[in-house]
């Protein structure tokens, strides 16, 4: 993530886009996408293929057709490929441990996408602009280095 925002922040050919604004806001995120990729969509044929691509018709799609597909044809069949489909789940199903951890090494990045922290004391980089960050030089104390 952090390359792609050094090296693509503002490019007009680069759009971000966070798996809980789609969650949050589906249609709309797929017309931004629409938009992006320059794909004339109306309103009624972007609700159209949301209620499509919704995670309880792909949980139907997997049972019933996931030995076709290259990405679950070998794999075991009790665990699903489409899973809970919602934003947030690792902090709570992760060990708190791991949590922090992943929070230490890029909570700063996290925090320039929006994403709130469960432990952002532990995290450093308050207050650094996204190019000291992207740049690395922030020091372990969560201080900029000169």
């Amino acid at each position: 993530m952090a390359s792609w925002l050094a090296t693509r922040n503002g490019d007009p050919d680069f759009l971000l886009l966070r798996y809980e604004d789609m969650i949050e806001n589906t249609v709309s995120e797929l017309g931004r996408i629409a938009t992006f990729l320059h794909i004339d969509a109306d309103v009624k044929r972007l609700v159209q293929a949301v209620e499509c691509s919704s995670a309880e018709n792909m949980r139907k799609l997997e049972k019933s057709q996931a030995h076709l597909w290259s990405s679950t044809r070998e794999t075991r069949k009790d665990l699903p490929f489409v899973r809970a489909a919602r934003s947030g789940s690792w902090k709570s199903e992760l060990p708190e441990i791991c949590v922090m951890q992943i929070e230490r090494a890029w909570g700063h990045i996290m925090r320039y996408l929006g994403y709130p922290l469960a432990f952002p004391e532990k995290s450093p980089g308050n207050g650094a602009t996204l190019e000291e960050m992207l740049l690395g030089n922030i020091a372990s104390s969560g201080t900029v280095k000169p």
